[in-house]
C-alpha cells in the first residue's frame, strides 16, 4: 500500500501582506499530479490544513477544490491541527466518508480508524487531532484512572501526557480489533 503523508498546508496564509495563494494552488496541482501518477492509495494530512481557525471563503473553496480532485484518485485522511477549528473542519465528516474523505477532528475519532483495503491487504489509520492539554485531558480520561505519582498526586497535564493517552487509546482499539498493520498520524509537539 502506498501512503503519502503531508501536514501543515496552512491554506490562506500570507507572507507579510503578500498572498501565498498562487504557491498553494501550485502545491495542490503538484500533489494531485503525484497522487494520480504514482497510484497513491491514501493521502494522510496531519493537521493545520488552514492557517486560521476561521478561514475566508476563498480559502475554504481552495480546500474544497483540492479535496474534490484528490478523492477522484485516492482516499484522504485529515486530522485537525492547532491552526484549524476542529469542529468547523470536521463538519459533515461522516457524510464525506462515503466519498473517500475521512476527517478526524475529535477525541472520539481517536478510536475510529480509517480502514484502507487493497487486495487482501488491510491497514488501519488512526488520526489524532491536535490536543490542547487543558481542554482535552479530562475527556481523554473518562472512565479510566488518571495517573498519579507515588504520593497519590495527579501527574501534571502536558502535551506529552495527552498524546501518550491518545496513543494508548489507539493502541487499545487496535488490540481489540485483533492487531495488524496500522498507522497513527497526529498533529502534535
Amino acid at each position: 500500500m502506498r501512503i503519502l503523508h503531508t501536514s501543515d498546508w496552512h491554506l490562506g496564509r500570507n507572507l507579510d501582506k503578500t498572498s501565498l495563494r498562487h504557491a498553494q494552488e501550485q502545491f495542490i496541482d503538484r500533489l494531485v499530479e503525484l497522487v494520480a501518477g504514482d497510484q497513491i492509495d491514501a493521502v494522510v494530512v496531519s493537521g493545520d490544513i488552514y492557517d486560521r481557525s476561521i478561514p475566508n471563503a476563498e480559502t475554504v473553496q481552495l480546500l474544497e477544490d483540492a479535496l474534490y480532485r484528490l478523492v477522484e484518485h485516492t482516499q484522504v485522511v485529515i486530522s485537525s491541527g492547532n491552526h484549524d477549528n476542529a469542529r468547523r473542519l470536521g463538519f459533515g465528516g461522516r457524510l464525506m466518508e462515503r466519498g473517500g474523505l475521512h476527517l478526524r477532528t475529535s477525541i472520539s475519532d481517536i478510536t475510529r480508524p480509517v480502514e484502507l483495503l487493497k487486495g487482501d491487504e488491510r491497514l488501519l489509520v488512526y488520526g489524532i487531532p491536535f490536543l490542547e492539554p487543558l481542554l482535552t485531558n479530562a475527556e481523554l480520561w473518562v472512565g479510566a484512572q488518571y495517573p498519579v505519582d507515588d504520593e497519590g498526586n495527579a501527574l501534571p497535564v502536558t502535551h506529552d501526557s495527552v498524546l501518550r493517552r491518545a496513543t494508548a487509546l489507539a493502541a487499545a482499539d487496535l488490540a481489540a480489533r485483533g492487531g495488524g498493520p496500522s498507522v497513527v498520524m497526529a498533529h502534535a509537539w
